[in-house]
């Protein structure tokens, strides 16, 4: 085991977010290697100094697209079906009816072992749900350098 110095440059419009992009293109370019590769993903707890090159400009003004919305919003009742204990696995939406909603429901915890939570929603009928998406204007990030010793 030896040691190296590293100097990697991070960019974002926070130092932390900064080290975080620099860390994951060192992990990425160097790999992990058990912890000897060399680059700032192996630095030594301690010895990595940080000097901001660029302070990140951030926007005062933003910029605003409207999605047009024609005619009548119409809005229909859905059952959605998702994983009681696992929030992001939604497995189906159901537009029929509650009791079409509950058999499936069922039919998936007894197929995957899993509890199913069965709610009701709101769903916008041949629509976008989205009005707007709103955007910094010429916002730019900072960058940082790291640098330090790594192990190798």
């Amino acid at each position: 085991m030896g040691r190296t110095n590293f100097c990697r440059t991070g960019y974002g419009m926070t130092e932390q977010e900064a080290y975080q992009n620099a860390l994951d293109q060192a992990r990425s370019e160097s790999g992990h290697q058990d912890g000897y590769s060399g680059d700032m993903n192996s630095a030594c707890d301690g010895d990595m100094k940080t000097v901001c090159i660029r302070k990140p400009k951030i926007a005062k003004r933003c910029k605003v697209e409207k999605t047009v919305q024609k005619g009548t919003r119409k809005w229909q009742t859905v059952y959605v079906i998702e994983a009681r204990f696992r929030r992001n696995d939604t497995y189906e939406v159901i537009k029929t009816s509650q009791a079409d909603a509950m058999k499936k429901a069922k039919e998936l915890a007894l197929k995957t072992g899993d509890a199913m939570e069965v709610t009701i929603d709101k769903q916008l009928v041949d629509n976008t749900p989205r009005i707007a998406i709103v955007s910094p204007n010429n916002s730019q990030q900072g960058a940082w350098r790291f640098s330090g010793t790594a192990r190798c």
